[in-house]
């Protein structure tokens, strides 16, 4: 720009030049970007300064460690050969990542204490529930709540031999008992890692007090199946006012209070009174359909009989859930024989799983965890609008 006199304003110069810089930043940041970006809203720097959780390792901080466990899963590495060689391509030297050696990250992984990425894990949650208000996206009007387990099966010092619901044997492993807020996408909210010994109704009530934190256990529909059935649990739950929904155990004795007159040939409604919780009343409802009854006992009584099979039928995300992290996510190829080394692998996977899931909320993408791993690893330098030029469905679907 020129004044009357003729000079030029040195200023305006400076002005398009740092316009020139914005739009040179803008290009630069791609979809990979996208998908971590909710991360510096957990300050991973102040953790490490907090913790001093770097002062023994300068070649690898928490922020470069976290983000080389997620380019774990995203490459889909199955050992730490192949994580240590993918550190070296042009995707990973994108990614802002470092070569780094076997001995040094399994070094890193044994010593670095597991708690600091459980607390990365739990704040990156607390966000997405209420900075990004992702309960409300999952569910607008009902939210199903589930707990459930899975199993890893390995031989270490640290796994016990205990019956894994997969195999239908004793077999030797760990146990993730899982969380979750279930609808149209499933939210992990809290998990917790005990040998396979440990029975899945022992930790069912620590499981449901972490929910209690991040959701109002009043407000959900709680789901489970019979390897949480335990009659004083049903009365205590029913005590705090919590809704549940289970499917009836066979030989489970009881006694009919009321039978509904109204039944049809879809469904009978009975209220009854089981005999180990005298004084509490329960609802049995029974669906007919073409291969049998499917039985269910539930403490709700102001839904229809449909709806109660149709909220407990949603159980099903937790299954997915579950394969998503074996399959998808391979939570089960674990590059560590260390304990300390296995939780990171795990909680990293999560979190890797909360931006997968904070992504398909973001981008209202109904697109499984898979293709969105396929779409970061091959479209993670490009823009959102180039990668919309090239797959419009890849990114929003409606």
């Amino acid at each position: 720009m020129t004044r009357r006199d003729g000079t030029v304003s040195k200023i305006n110069r400076k002005s398009k030049k740092h316009s020139k810089n914005k739009k040179v930043s803008r290009k630069i940041s791609g979809l990979y970007n996208k998908y971590t970006k909710p991360l510096e809203a957990v300050k991973i720097e102040e953790k490490a300064e907090q913790t001093r959780i770097d002062e023994y390792s300068k070649k690898l901080s928490l922020p470069l460690h976290l983000m080389t466990m997620i380019h774990f899963v995203i490459e889909e590495c199955i050992s730490l050969t192949q994580l240590c060689v993918s550190l070296k391509g042009k995707d990973a030297k994108f990614r802002g990542l470092e070569p780094v050696s076997k001995g040094q990250l399994s070094t890193v992984n044994k010593n670095r204490d597991y708690r600091v990425f459980v607390w990365i894990y739990y704040e990156l949650l607390y966000k997405i529930i209420h900075k990004h208000h992702a309960l409300q996206q999952i569910c607008k009007d009902l939210l199903i709540a589930g707990i459930d387990t899975t199993s890893i099966l390995i031989k270490s010092y640290f796994s016990e031999k205990g019956y894994c619901g997969l195999t239908k044997m004793v077999e030797e492993g760990i146990k993730l008992h899982i969380g979750a807020v279930l609808g149209k996408f499933t939210l992990p909210i809290t998990m917790m890692v005990t040998p396979m010994n440990v029975s899945d109704t022992d930790e069912f009530d620590n499981v449901l007090t972490d929910m209690g934190i991040f959701v109002d256990l009043h407000k959900v529909i709680l789901v489970f199946d019979k390897g949480y059935w335990y009659y004083k649990r049903f009365k205590e739950l029913t005590g705090k006012g919590i809704r549940f929904i289970v499917p009836m155990k066979k030989g489970a004795r009881y006694k009919v209070i009321f039978s509904q007159k109204k039944g049809t040939k879809k469904y009978t409604d009975f209220t009854i009174e089981l005999n180990d919780t005298p004084g509490t009343k329960f609802r049995l409802v029974v669906i007919h359909t073409k291969d049998g009854d499917l039985e269910y006992l539930t403490n709700i009584f102001d839904m229809k009989p449909l709806q109660i099979r149709f909220c407990y039928d949603i159980r099903w995300d937790m299954e997915v859930f579950n394969k998503e992290l074996k399959s998808n996510l391979k939570i089960t190829h674990l590059i560590s024989k260390n304990l300390n080394g296995v939780l990171i692998q795990i909680f990293c996977t999560l979190i890797a799983y909360l931006l997968i899931a904070l992504f398909r909320i973001t981008h209202n993408s109904l697109l499984p965890v898979l293709e969105i791993k396929r779409l970061l690893r091959y479209y993670g330098t490009y823009s959102m609008r180039k990668v919309r030029e090239l797959n419009p469905k890849s990114i929003t679907i409606t």
